[in-house]
């Protein structure tokens, strides 16, 4: 299992802060490395307000570091999932099939090939679908953004 370790950073050149995520390379595969390099592949070519900005990454012989934009906490969960879904609205609008997931677990698959892979992303957050790989749609993500909602009012996974 990969274990992330996520700081608060400072962007010295430019004064923002910044969120890294940090993975200890002592005892992962180059199978789990490649599938986090596949993760930094995708985000890089992700560009949408209501998405988390990738600003870069540094490898270490010991850490990878992931660099993101740090997004501050907001007080109305509605505000929050307003933004959520115009994300969403995006990755939909980008073709195939895209699943909105834990960026830790992202992916995109072609349309022809999404009932042709393992099933992908953080149990508590997916649609009873896609844990069984039966139907899949658009209304999934509705399931993952619900969740999210619980998540965000009562600070414990649904």
């Amino acid at each position: 299992m990969v274990v992330f370790i996520l700081y608060k950073g400072l962007d010295l050149e430019n004064g923002d802060f910044v969120a890294i995520k940090q993975v200890s390379l002592e005892n992962i595969g180059q199978e789990d490395l490649n599938i986090i390099m596949q993760k930094i592949d995708l985000l890089k070519n992700l560009n949408h307000k209501n998405i988390v900005k990738y600003l870069g990454s540094s490898k270490t012989k010991s850490h990878l570091h992931i660099i993101l934009e740090y997004v501050e906490n907001e007080s109305l969960v509605a505000v929050y999932i307003a933004q959520v879904l115009e994300g969403l609205v995006y990755l939909h609008e980008q073709g195939g099939l895209v699943k909105l997931a834990d960026f830790g677990v992202a992916m995109k698959l072609p349309e022809a090939d999404i009932n042709t892979h393992s099933v992908v992303g953080t149990p508590y957050w997916m649609a009873p679908e896609v844990i069984e790989m039966s139907g899949v749609c658009a209304a999934s993500d509705i399931w993952s953004v619900g969740c999210t909602v619980i998540e965000i009012l009562t600070c414990v996974p649904p």
